[in-house]
C-alpha cells in the first residue's frame, strides 16, 4: 500500500512556516549588522556589544530548535572550546549555559509542543545509578568540595546524554551530530598538519592546536601536538574515538561525495595521530583497521598491498624520530625495556600500584570520587618508587575508578559498557529486520570509536573524562534512534502505510 503524501496544504504550511523563519533570521541579521556597524564605530565596546547581541540570539534559537543547539553543543564539547574561551578571553562555563538552554529547549520541545513523553531507558538509569555512586563516594571521601564541583560535572556530560537520546529521535539529526563530531576532528586534524608540514607552531589558533617539545627519545626532543588539550597522548585518544566513523563513510556511505569527504577526513585524523608520536595510539590505529577488515571480510592480500603503497606514499610524511620511538615499543605505550629503570616508568608503576592500594583500603566505596591526586603522596612515599612530591593521577582510568568509587562504582562503570555494547549488537540486527541495512556501518563506527576510547584509557587517566562521556552519549544516541526508528515502522503497520 502506497505511503500517504502530505496534503497541499501541509506543505504550504510548512513551507510559508520555513519562510517566515527565514525571513525572520534575515532581519534580525541585517539589524545586527547595521547596528553593530554602528556601535563599533561609536564605542570602544562595541564588538563586545554585538557579540553579546548574536551570542543572546544564538541562545534564543537554541531553545527554540534544540536540535541546532546540540550541533553547537557537541561542537563545543569535542573542540575542548569552552575551557579555550575561558583561558583566551576570560568567560567561563560556557559548557553548561549551554547544556542548561539546550535542555530547557529539549524539554518544551518534546513535552509541550510534540506532546511526546521523554525517552528513558536501562542505560541511562545505569548511567544515573553510576552518577549516585560517584556522589556517595565524593562526600564521603577526604575532600568533599573538589568532588561536588567534579560530580556537577558528570551531572552536566549525563544531561547531554540524555538530550542526545530525545533528539537524536529522527535520522538527520541522528547522523548530522556524528558529522558534525567528524568535521570538528578533522579540522583539529587539518590545523595539526599544516603545522607540522610548514614547522610553524607558533600560531596556536587560539589554542585549538597547542603545540609544545616533548621529549621523543633519549636523545632527541621534538614537536608534539596537543591540539585544544595539554597532553599529546589524550590529543591522539579523542582523534582515535571519531577515526572509525569517518573511515565507515568512506567505505560505505550512499554518496560519492560523503565517501570523498570520509576518505580525506580519515587520511587527516591519521597524519595527526602520527604527529602526536602516541605508540599505544599507532597501535589501536592498526588494531582498529584490522577489526575493520575482520568486520567487513575484506581480501586481505589486496589489503596489504594497498597498505604497502600507502605507507610507502606517506613516509615522506613521518616527523623525525617517530620509527625510533615506535621501535621503543615493548608491549604497551610507555613500557619499553629500555626505558625500565627510567623515572617516569617508575613513576607511571607507582601510580597504578597505588590505586590498587587504595582500592584495597577502601574496596567497597573507594577512597573519594576525584580524591586519588590529593592522597597520592601519602601512599607513594610509604611505597618509595616515585620521587616526585606532588599529587599524581593513575595513569589508568580503570585503576583510578577502582581506586575512588570501590567495587560499586566500577561495577556500576562495567554495567554501563557493557549495555552499550550489547545494544550496539542488537541495534545491528534491529535494523537489518527493519530492511535498513545501510545503517550498520553508522552504528560499527560508534562501537569502533568508543572501543578505541576504552583500550586506550588502559594506560591513561580520566584527564578530560568529558569525551569518554560524549563517546558514550553517541553510542547510546544509537539505541535511541533505531528504538524510534522501530516505534515508526510499527506505527505505520498499524495504520496500514508502507513501510
Amino acid at each position: 500500500m502506497a505511503a500517504i503524501q502530505p496534503t497541499q496544504t501541509q506543505e504550504t504550511s510548512f513551507g510559508s512556516s520555513r519562510m517566515l523563519w527565514q525571513f525572520l533570521i534575515l532581519g534580525i541579521g541585517t539589524l545586527i549588522a547595521m547596528g553593530g556597524g554602528a556601535l563599533i564605530g561609536l564605542t570602544q565596546q562595541g564588538t563586545w556589544v554585538v557579540l553579546g547581541i548574536i551570542a543572546v540570539f544564538t541562545g534564543i534559537v537554541m531553545v527554540i530548535r534544540p536540535a541546532f543547539g546540540v550541533f553547537v553543543l557537541v561542537a563545543f564539547v569535542y573542540l575542548n572550546a569552552s575551557d579555550i574561551i575561558e583561558v583566551q578571553f576570560g568567560i567561563p562555563s560556557l559548557n553548561k549555559i549551554l547544556v542548561a538552554l539546550i535542555f530547557i529547549g529539549v524539554l518544551g520541545t518534546r513535552l509541550v509542543i510534540r506532546r511526546k513523553p521523554l525517552t528513558f531507558r536501562s542505560t541511562e538509569a545505569l548511567l544515573i545509578l553510576y552518577g549516585l555512586v560517584i556522589l556517595i563516594s565524593g562526600m564521603s571521601g577526604s575532600d568533599p568540595s573538589a568532588a561536588f564541583t567534579n560530580i556537577i560535572d558528570y551531572a552536566k556530560d549525563i544531561a547531554i546524554v540524555l538530550i542526545l537520546v530525545q533528539v537524536c529521535d529522527t535520522e538527520s539529526v541522528w547522523k548530522n551530530v556524528q558529522w558534525i563530531v567528524m568535521f570538528c576532528a578533522a579540522f583539529l586534524a587539518l590545523l595539526t598538519t599544516y603545522q607540522m608540514v610548514t614547522g610553524d607552531t607558533s600560531n596556536t589558533f587560539y589554542g585549538l592546536a597547542n603545540a609544545p617539545v616533548h621529549q621523543i627519545t633519549e636523545n632527541f626532543d621534538n614537536t608534539r601536538p596537543t591540539g585544544p588539550l595539554d597532553d599529546p597522548n589524550f590529543y591522539s585518544q579523542i582523534l582515535m574515538m571519531v577515526l572509525p566513523l569517518c573511515i565507515y563513510r568512506a567505505l560505505d556511505d550512499a554518496k560519492p561525495r560523503n565517501r570523498i569527504i570520509g576518505t580525506v577526513f580519515s587520511g587527516l585524523i591519521a597524519l595527526a595521530v602520527i604527529f602526536t608520536y602516541s605508540r599505544s595510539a599507532f597501535v589501536m590505529m592498526a588494531g582498529l583497521v584490522f577489526l575493520i577488515i575482520l568486520e567487513r571480510r575484506m581480501n586481505v592480500f589486496k589489503l596489504v598491498i594497498i597498505g604497502t603503497i600507502i605507507l610507502v606514499a606517506a613516509f615522506p610524511l613521518l616527523p623525525k624520530g617517530f620509527l625510533d620511538r615506535i621501535a621503543t615499543l615493548g608491549g604497551t605505550d610507555e613500557l619499553s625495556a629500555a626505558g625500565s629503570q627510567e623515572a617516569s616508568f617508575q613513576g607511571r608503576s607507582s601510580e597504578m600500584i597505588v590505586a590498587v592500594e587504595m582500592f584495597l583500603d577502601h574496596p567497597i566505596i573507594g577512597i573519594g570520587y576525584a580524591a586519588y591526586d590529593t592522597n597520592y603522596i601519602q601512599y607513594s612515599s610509604r611505597l618509595g618508587l616515585d620521587g616526585r612530591l606532588e599529587n599524581r593521577e593513575a595513569h589508568s582510568l580503570y585503576l583510578e575508578a577502582a581506586a575512588e568509587t570501590g567495587i560499586l562504582g566500577f561495577a556500576s562503570l562495567g554495567l554501563v559498557i557493557v549495555f552499550i555494547f550489547l545494544n550496539m549488537a542488537r541495534d545491528r540486527e534491529r535494523v537489518r529486520l527493519l530492511e535498513r541495512p545501510d545503517l550498520v556501518s553508522w552504528i560499527n563506527g560508534l562501537q569502533f570509536g568508543l572501543l578505541s576510547y576504552l583500550l586506550t584509557s588502559i594506560f591513561l587517566h580520566d584527564g578530560y573524562v568529558r569525551y569518554l562521556r560524549l563517546s558514550i552519549a553517541l553510542a547510546v544516541s544509537a539505541s535511541a534512534f533505531v528504538d524510534a526508528l522501530a516505534r515508526q515502522n510499527e506505527e505505520k503497520r498499524k495504520k496500514g502505510l508502507k513501510v
